[in-house]
């Protein structure tokens, strides 16, 4: 017998049990007053004999002044709870003025107290690959690995934003680097398109043409058009 297991009686449709603390009759748990299972358990243990009302009385309430009353009250909740009747007794047979004695047949079991199985911990992290193909990029399904309790899995997704965002930027500087330098080339073009040929024995005079957007007729006269060449 496992010293940690409880017993369990069974007589007629109800159920004692120790482990529990409770009496069950037809799957159904009844209610009942700490002495009243006491006093149950009490004859349920000492089934093969008659058991006196002042062993009752000194083996539940012990040093505690009490009446037969009491007694006699616990017994008659116990009938109640099981379904019995004094008159035509099943379970618990009344000797008066001397004690009771359980008079029906009884099974008794005994329940397993429950295990538990610790299982080791294993820690484990997700490791996403990064793949690209025909420049797009494609996440593998997470691959589970066992990793000792010490190690720590290393982030590749910023460092993998960090690396799109230096490309992109480098990028855009070539492409304004070039159309820089297309501008300017188209630029010089049109300087050179504009300079004046050196005609040999004589002095080139550059001349500027001015407008008057004034609207004042009096600065004519300031205006390039109207010189004479």
């Amino acid at each position: 017998m496992n010293p940690s297991s409880k017993q369990i009686f069974r007589f007629g449709d109800v159920e004692v049990d120790l482990s529990q603390g409770c009496v069950r009759r037809g799957g159904e748990e009844l209610h009942l007053r700490r002495q009243t299972f006491q006093v149950m358990v009490y004859l349920l243990k000492n089934r093969e004999r008659l058991v006196t009302k002042d062993e009752l009385l000194e083996s539940i309430w012990k040093e505690t002044a009490v009446t037969d009353d009491a007694l006699v009250q616990c017994v008659m909740d116990i009938r109640r709870a099981i379904g019995d009747d004094s008159r035509r007794p099943h379970f618990i047979k009344t000797l008066p003025k001397v004690g009771y004695r359980f008079i029906s047949p009884v099974e008794k079991h005994w329940s397993q107290p429950e295990t538990t199985i610790e299982t080791p911990e294993v820690t484990s992290v997700a490791v996403e690959i990064e793949e690209e193909s025909n420049n797009h990029r494609q996440l593998s399904p997470a691959v589970p690995l066992a990793l000792p309790p010490t190690a720590r899995p290393r982030t590749t997704t910023r460092q993998a934003t960090l690396i799109g965002v230096a490309v992109v930027l480098v990028a855009a500087m070539i492409y304004l680097a070039g159309y820089l330098r297309h501008k300017l080339a188209g630029n010089t073009k049109s300087i050179a398109d504009v300079s004046l040929r050196q005609v040999p024995g004589k002095k080139t005079v550059a001349v500027m043409y001015f407008d008057n957007q004034s609207g004042s007729s009096d600065l004519d006269w300031r205006c390039a058009k109207d010189w004479p060449i």
